[in-house]
């Protein structure tokens, strides 16, 4: 399966490659939203991997845009956050269809 990890935070994304090559996965690397956009139109990908916090676009005006788009809004998304559930992320992150958190 090819992944989509878009998050800003080199180590992470090492982390996510590397997991994901023990069982088989291929991650594709965006240190952007913006990228990100991108590059779905360039590649299939199976699954997204999204940071909450971006260079630029944040990471749920990414999820906005992918789920707009009639060729990305099937891919699910995983929303990589740093916040408390307190904080009302996970709210927003099913408000734009994320399939869940980590």
């Amino acid at each position: 399966m090819k992944i989509l990890a878009v998050d800003n935070a080199d180590d992470r994304v090492d982390i996510i490659r590397q997991t994901a090559e023990k069982v088989g996965g291929h991650v594709v690397h965006s240190p952007s939203g913006t990228r990100a956009l991108e590059m779905m139109v360039e590649h299939r990908f199976g699954l997204v991997l999204l940071a909450e916090n971006l260079i630029d676009l944040s990471g749920y005006e990414t999820a906005e845009y992918m789920k707009s788009s009639s060729d990305t809004r099937h891919i699910p998304i995983i929303v990589m956050t740093e916040g408390r559930p307190e904080n009302g992320l996970e709210y927003m992150g099913h408000d734009v269809a994320a399939l869940d958190f980590i």
